[in-house]
């Protein structure tokens, strides 16, 4: 598989309840952080007997357009709080939340981490040419198929809100 962007389209995107932990960071230092996070996401999915009910996601506030701004980031999965089978005390800032519904544009990238980019430029472009207007302060990634940073197999939902 080759890296690739499909199709533009736009989605209402439900609320979602999910065990997640947030913190500040800049882009060029996702790798590293999620590297750390994302095991103790499912440390924590233990912890509580919580069982995922959809894939990870990655949630960014503020405004994503250059590399060097500082973001709220969000690492998260998915859950039914009915299934936890013990009162959890989740480690490490973790806990269960609701992510907001919202309107977004939607494109699914194909392939490495490297080129993610160009699904928000397309979406960026998109947006520009309908005449929509973006909220400039909220996206997320959506990892229906991770392998690695460098896999040409990932597949990833990159969703950008609407204003």
């Amino acid at each position: 598989m080759t890296d690739a962007t499909t199709e533009i389209i736009a989605k209402d995107i439900p609320a979602i309840t999910v065990l997640a932990v947030s913190h500040e960071i800049t882009i060029p230092d996702i790798p590293e952080v999620a590297g750390i996070k994302v095991p103790m996401l499912h440390e924590n999915l233990a912890i509580g007997g919580l069982e995922p009910v959809g894939p990870v996601i990655f949630t960014y506030d503020g405004d994503v357009t250059s590399h060097d701004n500082v973001l709220k980031h969000t690492i998260a999965v998915p859950v039914d709080p009915s299934t936890q089978t013990q009162d959890a005390a989740f480690t490490n800032d973790f806990r269960i939340r609701e992510l907001r519904a919202f309107k977004a544009l939607s494109a699914t990238h194909l392939g490495t981490m490297e080129k993610i980019d160009d699904a928000y430029e397309r979406i960026y472009a998109y947006a520009a040419e309908n005449s929509l207007a973006l909220a400039g302060n909220h996206a997320r990634e959506v990892y229906h198929n991770w392998i690695d940073f460098a896999s040409p197999e990932n597949v990833t939902e990159v969703l950008v809100a609407l204003a």
